[in-house]
């Protein structure tokens, strides 16, 4: 298979082989686990970076509007649990 092979030999993500090869995300995935083929590239750590580096421009927006966490989460593009997360961390918020 071309993609193993380019994915191991080139710094290429699964989204980019994809792509190029025309073949899902999830069957690239379900292919490289049968094959005990480790995955260098982990797309948890793209969405942790976004938030984080979102985070200072949602905070001040949310600030001074004050609209609903769904409402941020879909503008900036991040689920409302990552949003969540970095408000515990800069404030203590009450849990009922």
């Amino acid at each position: 298979m071309d993609y193993i092979e380019d994915y191991q030999t080139n710094n290429i993500t699964i989204q980019d082989l994809s792509k190029k090869y025309n073949i899902s995300e999830k069957h690239i995935r379900k292919v490289f686990k049968a094959r005990g083929v480790k995955t260098k590239h982990n797309h948890i750590k793209k969405v942790t970076v976004r938030a984080d580096k979102v985070f200072p421009i949602f905070l001040a927006d949310y600030l001074d509007n004050g609209l609903s966490m769904q409402h941020y989460a879909d503008k900036y593009g991040i689920s409302k649990f990552a949003l969540t997360l970095r408000l515990e961390k800069y404030f203590k918020l009450r849990r009922k």
